[in-house]
């Protein structure tokens, strides 16, 4: 009988065990964010590397060793667009601000001057994809705009 119940105790307990594997998930965020180039040119030396690279560093130096570490495990460039500047970062949703603050510190990428600008932050990668097409149509209508009012004003 003592056989018994130490085999139903380690089912019972192998069967916890699993059922609290399976519930805990890693929870994200998405940092959709601008680069700003103070010369204006393209960048095609920036890669995903390169800015993960920068922006560990700017985690050390800002929020020290241990910042880095609560990060790291999660950290990843998910996109990066050169010819319209976004970059979008994943990060642990509990120090999702710590990454915004060593991303907005950063003001040298690849020997340039340069800043970001956040423009979203997400729960899912889909509503990051969402605003990624949300600030490209609204930039695309600015440009349509000031190109008609340079029409009307080239009619007068």
């Amino acid at each position: 009988e003592q056989q018994h119940s130490t085999t139903a105790l380690c089912f019972a307990f192998h069967h916890a065990s699993s059922i609290e594997r399976d519930m805990v998930r890693f929870k994200n965020r998405y940092i959709l964010a601008e680069m700003i180039w103070s010369d204006e040119k393209e960048h095609p030396s920036v890669t995903s590397y390169v800015l993960l690279g920068a922006l560990k560093e700017s985690l050390t130096r800002n929020l020290g060793v241990l910042g880095l570490a609560t990060v790291i495990q999660s950290l990843q460039v998910k996109y990066i667009n050169l010819s319209t500047n976004m970059v979008m970062l994943r990060t642990p949703r509990s120090f999702c601000r710590q990454t915004q603050a060593a991303l907005t510190l950063m003001t040298i990428l690849d020997g340039t001057p340069m800043s970001f600008r956040i423009i979203h932050v997400g729960g899912s990668i889909l509503s990051t994809e969402k605003a990624v097409l949300q600030y490209d149509k609204s930039i695309v209508d600015a440009l349509v705009g000031e190109l008609r009012s340079a029409a009307d004003s080239d009619d007068e």
